[in-house]
């Protein structure tokens, strides 16, 4: 039985690769960083201006979370506050939700919750830039929404999913939309994943995907292996020549 929990944050790596989780038991979704607890101060910010009415500009010169509000970082949430005041339907700001239902130890929190009849949006801010995140086929996503989606089914009749990611650094905003049915087979897939983490945790998968952002890179055998192939190869090469 697998004992770590499980963060919507490292689902890429857990639903690819299961033995990754044992290397790591008490991994939590990511390193505390000075991007990371950047990160958390924009979004600090950005909840209270949409709970609160208040002005991003209003908290430069600030300290949240550690960090002195900027101007850059204000640009950022700006565009996340703007696109979220423009969208209609019942919001909910920095919820947590948990896949209690489908896995257990898996929660995270979810940036926006917007319920517009029978459409639901999970939108989650990005704040960092360099490499473009996509919508689509994004497991954090799905994991939120599907979060999400057990929360509020209860009281609305939700029919279509549609998930966002925002990303001002990069000037990316990127919606997919599904179904509740194809969510609801990612609910299944999850349940495969978690049966693999504990059945087979010595079954490691190296992928591009999962291995990016695996702090048990290290320690993991797969890559070893990988490595000394690699080396093999290149050995052979120079002998050759």
């Amino acid at each position: 039985m697998a004992h770590a929990k499980l963060s919507p944050s490292a689902s890429a790596r857990w639903m690819t690769c299961p033995g990754s989780v044992h290397l790591e038991p008490d991994f939590k979704g990511g390193d505390s960083s000075v991007y990371a607890e950047k990160g958390t101060a924009m979004h600090t910010v950005s909840d209270d201006c949409l709970t609160k009415g208040l002005e991003p500009k209003s908290f430069i010169g600030k300290t949240v979370n550690g960090h002195i509000i900027v101007q850059d970082m204000i640009e950022t949430v700006q565009v996340y506050v703007n696109y979220i005041q423009s969208l209609n339907g019942q919001k909910f700001y920095e919820e947590k939700v948990t896949l209690a239902e489908v896995i257990n130890d898996c929660w995270g929190t979810a940036d926006a919750i917007i319920i517009e009849g029978s459409l639901m949006r999970v939108i989650d801010l990005k704040t960092g830039g360099g490499i473009r995140v996509e919508a689509e086929g994004n497991t954090q996503l799905l994991c939120y929404a599907l979060g999400a989606y057990l929360k509020y089914s209860p009281a609305y009749d939700i029919s279509t999913m549609a998930l966002t990611i925002v990303q001002p650094p990069m000037g990316n905003i990127d919606t997919w939309t599904i179904s509740v049915e194809e969510l609801l087979a990612f609910a299944e897939a999850l349940k495969l994943a978690y049966a693999a983490i504990q059945n087979e945790p010595n079954k490691f998968v190296a992928s591009d995907k999962a291995c990016k952002w695996c702090h048990a890179k290290a320690q993991c055998p797969e890559m070893k292996r990988l490595a000394n192939e690699a080396a093999a190869v290149d050995f052979n090469s120079m002998s050759l020549g």
